[in-house]
């Protein structure tokens, strides 16, 4: 990676961790406030809890696909590959729009 790459993916990683954070702590204390729930309370809590879940999943996705769009065709090949050797399925992106 190049240092405007390695800058970028720094400044998305610092802000995943606080959006993913916020997410975390709402869901820790859903869990905390409903340790003694019945068992109707807690199935509309687990609801709640997928959601924070889901827009945790979310987020990543997002940085994920940040970082895919900065890749040059070599970088974004090595990843393809890599998936391939990992039995990953790569995220497509276009690449023949170029946003730089």
């Amino acid at each position: 990676m190049n240092e405007l790459q390695r800058e970028k993916l720094k400044n998305w990683s610092a802000e995943l961790r606080i959006r993913n954070g916020y997410l975390s702590e709402k869901a820790e204390y859903l869990i905390g406030k409903n340790r003694t729930s019945s068992p109707e309370e807690l199935l509309k809590v687990s609801v709640a809890y997928r959601v924070l879940l889901d827009s945790m999943e979310s987020n990543i996705r997002m940085m994920d696909l940040r970082l895919l769009q900065i890749f040059n065709d070599r970088q974004y090949r090595y990843y393809v590959e890599l998936c391939g050797r990992l039995s990953l399925r790569p995220i497509h992106i276009n690449r023949s729009v170029d946003e730089r």
